[in-house]
């Protein structure tokens, strides 16, 4: 297992609009490096880049680290920037929407280990060359 992991290098899925963003896993029990946390990046587009409103098995942990943003988690609201700290618990409907000119960036931790759908499926597939290496 890889006790550093330059995120720069991991290949990403983007994902296809209205919800574009790209996705990049970086830890996850598929990629064999993580068996009960997933680790994912989402770096969503300046201005009109959202994550969709959706849900998840596990409880979602997202930490701001570039950007600034909007969030809704349940039926709460609110503004966000680098250092915010937001959590979805199991399946509590949540959205991130990039309403800045700059990327917001989020490292996403999922727990436990997230139900990879589709599209994260495919940013699994992307980043298995990376860390085959």
């Amino acid at each position: 297992m890889r006790s550093f992991v330059d995120c720069a290098e991991v290949p990403g899925f983007c994902v296809p609009s209205p919800n574009e963003r790209v996705l990049k896993v970086v830890f996850s029990p598929e990629l064999g490096n993580s068996e009960n946390v997933t680790v994912l990046l989402s770096i969503v587009a300046p201005r009109t880049g959202t994550t969709g409103l959706h849900t998840h098995e596990s409880t979602e942990i997202m930490y701001v680290v570039g950007g600034r943003g909007i969030a809704t988690i349940g039926d709460r609201t609110k503004e966000i920037g680098v250092d915010t700290v937001l959590v979805a618990g199991s399946r509590v409907l949540h959205e991130v929407k990039n309403k800045g000119d700059d990327t917001l960036k989020l490292v996403c931790f999922f727990v436990p280990a997230l139900k990879p759908t589709e599209n994260v499926k495919k940013a699994i597939e992307l980043a298995r060359d990376y860390f085959e290496k």
